[in-house]
């Protein structure tokens, strides 16, 4: 876990990710300005101090600056820069825009990674009742999760990256290569 109050980035693939992440060290979260409009979601984001990031150009100064503010104040803050949800075994594309604050404020950058493991731990991907991708109900997949005997989740905090000297494009390329090396899953050697 953070020994400080950092940016962490990491893979998207439920809305369980934001229960584990903030079970396990109580990070704000940055998510898209839409989700504060949402029924539920939306009071529960709020409520639990979530940055809302508006979509468009010129925006990053604006989300640098509530990034910074809560930092000095101690708390991290988790950003999904795949800027949505996705079942992939490997994440899409970071959003180079989204690295911006870490690298105006020189920050350390903290790679995160989290699997839901399939009942062959060894397989790629995530378990199939875990991702909460496209137009999915909430209550839908709530009521699957519920209905499961449990789902195994292996959350890993990779080795933490400096901003320092580098551009966003550069450290969301290391921040992506860091998750995805991470999210291979462990080999089984039989002798």
């Amino acid at each position: 876990m953070p020994h400080r109050a950092t940016h962490c980035y990491a893979n998207h693939v439920s809305w369980l990710d934001i229960v584990i992440y903030g079970h396990l060290f109580k990070p704000a979260f940055v998510s898209k300005a839409e989700v504060g409009n949402w029924p539920v979601v939306g009071a529960i984001a709020r409520a639990t101090g979530t940055l809302f990031l508006p979509r468009g150009a010129f925006k990053t100064d604006d989300t640098s600056a509530q990034l910074a503010e809560s930092l000095s104040h101690g708390q991290s803050v988790v950003l999904f820069p795949e800027a949505t949800t996705s079942d992939a075994a490997t994440p899409r594309r970071f959003h180079a825009r989204l690295f911006a604050a870490a690298v105006d404020n020189n920050a350390q950058v903290q790679p995160l990674t989290i699997r839901y493991l399939p009942e062959d731990p060894s397989a790629a991907g995530h378990h199939p009742l875990a991702p909460w991708i496209d137009d999915a109900g909430l209550g839908g997949h709530l009521w699957r999760l519920l209905k499961h005997p449990g789902l195994d989740v292996a959350v890993e905090f990779c080795a933490p990256i400096d901003s320092s000297g580098h551009d966003r494009n550069a450290i969301a390329k290391a921040c992506h290569t860091a998750i995805c090396n991470a999210l291979v899953p462990a080999k089984t050697h039989t002798a």
